[in-house]
C-alpha cells in the first residue's frame, strides 16, 4: 500500500495488455457487481454495488476484476480495498465502535456476529496505539491504512482465527 503509484502503474499496464476478449469473457457486469467500492458495499444488492462503482470506483473495479478476479469475492483483498477507500470514515467508526463501513468490513470478513464487539475492540486498541505513535502525525493516508488492515488481520489471526471466514 506504501507505494500506491507503482502499483496503479502495474494496475495500468496489466489492463493495458488485457484483451477485450478477456474483458468480455470475465464480465463487466460482474466486474461491476461484485468488484470495488460497491462491491464491498453492497455484496447483496446489485444495483446498489453498480451505482456506487459507475460514480465512485469505476477504474478501481474495472482494474481489480481484470487483474485480480479472485479479489472479488471477499477476504483480504476486499478488505484492504475498504480500508484504503474509507480510512477516515473507519477509523472514526473504530473509536465509535460502530457503524456502516465497519459493519461492511466484518461482513467482508465473514465475521461471526458473536465475535464482531470483540474484534472491533481489539481494533480500537490497535488504532490507539497507532493514534498515538511518535509517527502518527508523519503518516500518509495510505499508510494509516495499512496500519489498520494489519491491526485487523493480526486480531483477526492472533485471537479469532477460523471464526472470520474469508480471511
Amino acid at each position: 500500500m506504501k507505494n500506491l503509484s507503482v502499483l496503479a502503474a502495474l494496475c495500468a499496464m496489466a489492463v493495458a495488455f488485457t484483451s477485450p476478449a478477456a474483458a468480455q469473457e470475465r464480465g463487466i457486469r460482474n466486474i461491476f457487481i461484485s468488484c470495488g467500492l460497491g462491491g464491498i458495499i453492497f455484496p447483496d444488492d446489485e444495483l446498489g454495488a453498480v451505482v456506487v462503482n459507475i460514480l465512485t470506483s469505476s477504474p478501481t473495479a474495472v482494474t481489480q476484476g481484470l487483474v485480480a478476479p479472485g479479489s472479488c469475492a471477499g477476504g483480504a483483498g476486499q478488505s484492504a480495498a475498504l480500508i484504503q477507500a474509507t480510512y477516515p470514515e473507519l477509523a472514526m467508526e473504530t473509536a465509535v465502535g460502530e457503524g456502516v463501513y465497519l459493519t461492511a468490513l466484518m461482513d467482508t470478513l465473514d465475521c461471526q456476529p458473536a465475535i464482531r464487539q470483540e474484534l472491533i475492540s481489539d481494533m480500537r486498541t490497535g488504532l490507539s496505539a497507532t493514534v498515538q505513535s511518535p509517527a502518527y502525525p508523519g503518516m500518509d493516508r495510505d499508510a494509516k491504512a495499512e496500519a489498520l488492515f494489519m491491526n485487523v488481520h493480526g486480531a483477526i489471526g492472533d485471537r479469532y482465527a477460523g471464526q472470520c471466514n474469508a480471511v
